[in-house]
């Protein structure tokens, strides 16, 4: 329980959020624990996808509320924030002596950023080329070749 509310907290920037987002992804895998295919991951794998993708929801629910309703979202209250839990960081968090770490390391450090850009930070590739200033063909072949190491890394290791 501790990596999945330890992710979901790193992208909802909030304990009651993050509280709350937690609960709904252990309600959701009680709720469809008999879709999960042990042939496509593990149980961790599939608690870290749905968690990243209810954090994200929730991001998107506060961003219309707050302009909806004009009210300044998590978000523009605490900028620095966003410097101080970077993608690199939050892969750490929950992936330390994983096989997932252990290929990400692998990767050149500016691949492993787009990397943690586009997964933690759901940003598109265009978002990722404004961020870094590369163009956007440059993000999508490093990307591209950063997925391609990560599965043939992954798969040796499933081997092993």
């Amino acid at each position: 329980m501790a990596k999945v509310h330890t992710l979901v907290k790193a992208i909802v920037r909030s304990a009651a959020d993050a509280e709350e987002v937690t609960c709904d992804v252990y309600m959701q895998a009680w709720q469809t624990a008999s879709q999960f295919d042990a042939s496509r991951g593990t149980v961790m794998a599939w608690l870290l996808m749905m968690a990243r993708s209810r954090a994200l929801d929730s991001l998107r629910r506060q961003r219309s509320r707050a302009r909806l309703f004009g009210e300044p979202s998590i978000h523009e209250e605490l900028p620095d924030l966003a410097e101080s839990v970077s993608p690199e960081r939050m892969l750490s968090l929950f992936q330390t002596g994983s096989a997932v770490h252990t290929a990400l390391e692998e990767l050149p450090p500016e691949r492993r950023r787009l990397i943690g850009l586009a997964f933690f930070d759901d940003l598109s590739h265009a978002e990722i080329a404004e961020l870094t200033g590369l163009p956007i063909g440059t993000i999508k072949s490093h990307l591209g070749r950063a997925l391609h190491t990560l599965r043939a890394a992954l798969y040796s290791a499933e081997i092993e």
